[in-house]
C-alpha cells in the first residue's frame, strides 16, 4: 500500500496520514458508485412503468373494441329479430311447425281409436277364453287315463291363430300410423320454395284428417304439390325402407305386448295339455313291479318269476297310448294347417319361451311339425327321466327286457313320424 521510501522509514503519523487520505478517497469512490446504482435503477423503473401504462393503454383500447362489438351485435339481433317477427315465411314456418303438432295429434284420435278400441276387446276376448280353456283343462285332468279332450286342444289351436293374426294385424296398423304420421309431417320439413305456404296451410286447415290422409296416399296432392314430391325416387325410397317397428312412439306397442304374453301363456298351455296326458301315461306305466311281471294286487315277499325270452315281450299299453296319441297329434292339428298358416306359425314362435321347448324353428315347413317336435321333445325327456340309472337297477332281467320293449315302441313311432333329430340333446 505504502510506496516505497529510500530515505528511511514511514513514522506512524505518516502512516496515519497517508490510510487517512485513502479512506476518503474510498468514500468518495463509494459515494460515486451509489449514485451510479440509483441512476440506473432509476431508469429501470421509469422504462417498466412506461411499459406498464402502454399495456394498460392497450387493454383499455382492447376493451372498448370489445364493448363495441357488443353493441353492434345487440343492434344485429334486434333488427334480426325485429325482421323475422314482421317476416312472413317465418311466420308461416311456425304456424306449419304449430299445425304438424296439431295433425299428429288428430291423427291418433282418428280413425285409428277405433281400431285401439277393437283390440282392447279382442284381448279382454283372448283373456275370457283362454281362461275358460284352462278350467276345462283342470276339469279334464281327472280322466287322461280315458281320454284326451281333443275339443280344448281345438280351441287352444284356435286361440294360438287369433294370437297370431292380431299380432301380424297389429304390425300393419302401427307400420300403417307411422307411414301416414311420416308423410303428413314430411310436408313440414320440406325446403320453403319447395311447396306453397298459403295454399299449404289452407290445405291443412280447411280439410279433415281424413280427407288429407286420403290426399296423401293417393298423391293427389295438388294444394300442397306433396304428391309430386313424394314420387321423387329419393323420398320414395326413405318412405318403402323405413321400419315402422322400431319407433320409440309406437301407437300399438302395449297391445302387441299383451296379445304376445297371451300367446306364451296359449304356447304353455297347449304344451301343458299333452304333457299331462302323458306324464299321467308314464305314471301309470313305468312302475317297478308291473315291469318286473310282480302281481301288484296281491304281492308276495319273494316272488318266483321265471326269465322269458325277448321275443315272449311286447309293448305295454301306456306306451302303446302314448305313440298312438302322438299319431293322433298329427291328424288332429293337420286339419288346421292345410296350407300356408302365418297366423298359426307366428302364435307358435312363442314356443321358445317355454321350458325345453327351444329348438330351430327355421326347418319346420308347417304348424303340425312344429307342434310334434315340441311334444316328442317332451316324450323323450319325460320317459328318459323315469327310466335312470336307479330306476334300472331296481328292474330284473324280465322288466328290462321290458322297457326295452317299450323303448324300442317309442323310437319305432318317432321314426315313423320323422321326428328323430340326431342334433337334439
Amino acid at each position: 500500500i505504502l510506496p516505497l521510501k529510500t530515505d528511511g522509514a514511514y513514522s506512524l503519523d505518516d502512516i496515519g496520514r497517508i490510510l487517512s487520505g485513502m479512506h476518503d478517497e474510498i468514500e468518495s469512490l463509494q459515494r460515486v458508485n451509489n449514485d451510479k446504482f440509483d441512476a440506473i435503477l432509476a431508469d429501470a423503473v421509469e422504462i417498466r412503468l412506461l411499459n406498464l401504462s402502454d399495456d394498460v393503454i392497450k387493454t383499455a383500447s382492447d376493451v372498448a373494441e370489445l364493448q363495441r362489438e357488443i353493441s353492434n351485435a345487440r343492434e344485429q339481433y334486434e333488427l334480426v329479430k325485429n325482421v323475422c317477427l314482421n317476416d312472413k315465411v317465418v311466420l308461416d314456418r311456425q304456424e306449419m311447425l304449430r299445425l304438424e303438432g296439431t295433425l299428429k295429434t288428430k291423427l291418433q284420435r282418428s280413425k285409428f281409436s277405433s281400431i285401439l278400441e277393437f283390440f282392447n276387446y279382442l284381448c279382454a276376448h283372448l283373456e275370457a277364453s283362454l281362461a275358460a280353456c284352462r278350467r276345462q283343462s283342470a276339469s279334464s285332468s281327472a280322466n287322461y287315463l280315458e281320454y284326451f279332450d281333443w275339443a280344448n286342444y281345438h280351441q287352444v289351436i284356435f286361440l294360438l291363430r287369433a294370437c297370431g293374426q292380431a299380432i301380424q294385424d297389429l304390425e300393419m296398423f302401427e307400420g300403417l300410423f307411422q307411414l301416414c304420421k311420416d308423410m303428413l309431417g314430411l310436408s313440414f320439413r320440406l325446403p320453403v320454395n319447395k311447396i306453397d305456404l298459403n295454399n299449404f296451410i289452407e290445405f291443412h286447415s280447411s280439410y279433415s284428417l281424413e280427407s288429407q290422409v286420403d290426399v296423401i296416399l293417393n298423391s293427389h296432392g295438388e294444394r300442397c304439390e306433396l304428391g309430386r314430391y313424394l314420387k321423387e325416387p329419393k323420398v320414395a325410397h326413405a318412405l318403402s325402407s323405413t321400419d315402422h317397428h322400431e319407433f320409440d312412439d309406437c301407437l300399438f306397442k302395449d297391445h302387441v305386448d299383451k296379445i304376445v304374453a297371451l300367446s306364451i301363456e296359449c304356447c304353455r298351455l297347449l304344451v301343458d295339455l299333452n304333457q299331462d296326458y302323458i306324464e299321467a301315461y308314464l305314471t301309470d306305466g313305468i312302475n317297478i313291479d308291473k315291469l318286473n311281471g310282480f302281481d301288484t294286487t296281491n304281492p308276495t315277499e319273494n316272488p318266483s318269476i321265471e326269465t322269458l325270452p325277448s321275443y315272449a315281450f311286447s309293448p305295454q299299453d301306456y306306451i302303446t297310448q302314448i305313440g298312438q296319441h302322438l299319431l293322433a297329434l298329427k291328424k288332429q292339428t293337420g286339419k288346421f294347417d292345410q296350407f300356408d298358416d302365418g297366423p298359426l306359425m307366428r302364435g307358435l314362435s312363442h314356443l321358445r319361451y317355454i321350458k325345453n321347448c327351444a329348438f330351430n324353428f327355421d326347418g319346420c315347413q308347417s304348424a303340425t311339425e312344429v307342434i310334434l317336435k315340441c311334444i316328442a321333445r317332451q316324450v323323450i325327456r319325460s320317459f328318459v327321466g323315469r327310466t335312470t340309472a336307479s330306476v334300472l337297477s331296481q328292474l330284473n332281467a324280465n322288466g328290462l327286457k321290458q322297457i326295452a320293449t317299450d323303448a324300442l315302441y317309442l323310437d319305432d313311432v318317432l321314426k315313423d313320424l320323422n321326428l328323430l333329430d340326431s342334433s337334439d340333446p
